[in-house]
Order: C-alpha cells, then structure tokens, then sequence
C-alpha cells in the first residue's frame, strides 16, 4: 500500500482510514455473530422463566470461549497451508453463526415477547460505539482502497482473529465480565458522520430504566416501532459497509 501512497493513487490518510474501517467491521462481524451464536446455543434461556442474568453472562462467556477455541484451529490449519481446505471452511461457516436454532422462533403465549440484548438496552438514545461503528469518512477511504487494487479480503483475514478478540472483550466490558484487555475508543470518531445512527424513544415514551440483561418484557406498539427503526439502520450500515468489499 505504501506504492500506492507514493504513487498519489491514495494519501496516508486514506489508507489509515480504510484499515480503521476495516477493523471496525471485523470488530462488528465476529460481535454480531458471537451473540447469534450464543443465542442458538442456548436458546433455552429465552422461553425458561428461571432464566437469570448471570445464565446469559455464563452463556456469553461459554460461546466466547468456542470461538476462541474455532479461531485457534483457523490459525492453526493457515499455518499448515490448509488454507483453502474443507476443514477451513466448515470452522468459518459455524464462526459466521448465520443460521437460526427454529427453537428461537416459538411464539410464546400467542403473543410477541422477547428478552433484550444485553447489548441493546432501550435508554432514551442509544448512541454508536467508536469501536465498531465507522463514519462515512472511513467507509470511503475503504472504497478507494478497493478501487485501487487492493485485495480487501487478505486485508480482513490478516484481521479477523485481532477483530475477533476486541469483540470478546468488547462483550465482557458490556456484560460486567473480566476482559483480556480494553479496546480504546475513535477519538476520531464523529456521530454526526457515523452510519449506525442513534435511535431514540418518543419523548412520551422514553426510558430511563434500561430493562437488565436477561429480563423478559412485553413489547408495546411504540417500543417495537423503536425497536424496528433500530434493525433497519443496522441492516442499512451493514450494507453501505458490505458495498465497499
């Protein structure tokens, strides 16, 4: 990359830019999918009225350390050259956690429930973390560096196993865990340009009393409005991201 510098295809800060961009979505990608993965393996904990916060804890934890354990064996089969091989693939298939245990989707009662993330409490504004979210800024600079040339895939796979760490420690930080160490965040980071933008409450509905991890609610017509806005940015920010891949 640094030719390209030399070059004048791309500035210092371009390519800084698009390598922050791409931790942030490696950061994003394995955090997503721990907490899909840990959903499916325990989707008990979401219809068991004994269900307790610390189940969800020791649940997030347990799948942390499965993933650990995956990403180790990824490591391991790369440098034996397997790259490439049906091992490989399978071990990234199951980290991707894109399928959903059908226990998931029981309606409960004949009526919508749901436990909230522990992730996602409902507080009057839920605001963009540094540390996975990215401006437009950095989106760009990661389009630029596609369009030079450069191959954005080797670029995520030297970083997925360093993406895959700060999402652990980044759900140990969110969930009162002990963490192997802190992820700072984007001092650079401006919300105004972020495209995972807030999502916030009606005023006349709006929340102080975030609901704990692991607390089963009845979702009302306004919360759920609230809720939906919420996934459509996300999907909408997961794909502007996936555009420059």
């Amino acid at each position: 990359m640094s030719s390209l510098v030399d070059s004048g295809k791309l500035t210092g800060e371009d390519v800084h830019n698009a390598l922050k961009q791409r931790l942030k979505e490696s950061r994003l990608t394995a955090y997503s999918a721990t907490f899909r993965m840990a959903h499916n393996d325990n989707a008990g904990l979401f219809s068991s009225d004994d269900t307790t916060s610390d189940d969800f804890r020791k649940a997030l934890s347990a799948t942390s350390a499965k993933r650990e354990e995956l990403m180790g064996k990824l490591s391991l089969l790369d440098q034996r050259g397997q790259g490439a091989s049906e091992q490989y693939g399978e071990i990234s298939t199951s980290l991707m956690a894109q399928g959903t245990n059908p226990a998931l989707l029981l309606a409960q009662s004949g009526n919508q429930r749901m436990i909230l993330d522990p992730f996602q409490g409902f507080s009057i504004t839920q605001p963009a973390d540094s540390r996975m979210a990215y401006t437009r800024k950095e989106a760009d600079a990661a389009y630029k560096l596609k369009d030079a040339g450069v191959d954005l895939s080797s670029i995520d796979k030297a970083l997925r196993s360093l993406g895959e760490r700060d999402a652990a420690s980044l759900i140990a930080e969110r969930t009162g865990q002990p963490s192997t160490h802190t992820v700072a965040q984007d001092r650079e980071f401006t919300s105004d340009d972020s495209l995972f933008p807030s999502i916030s409450l009606p005023a006349s509905q709006a929340r102080t009393d975030a609901p704990v991890m692991g607390q089963r609610v009845q979702l009302r017509e306004e919360v759920m409005a609230a809720w939906e806005a919420m996934q459509k940015g996300g999907v909408g920010a997961f794909e502007d991201a996936k555009s420059v891949q």
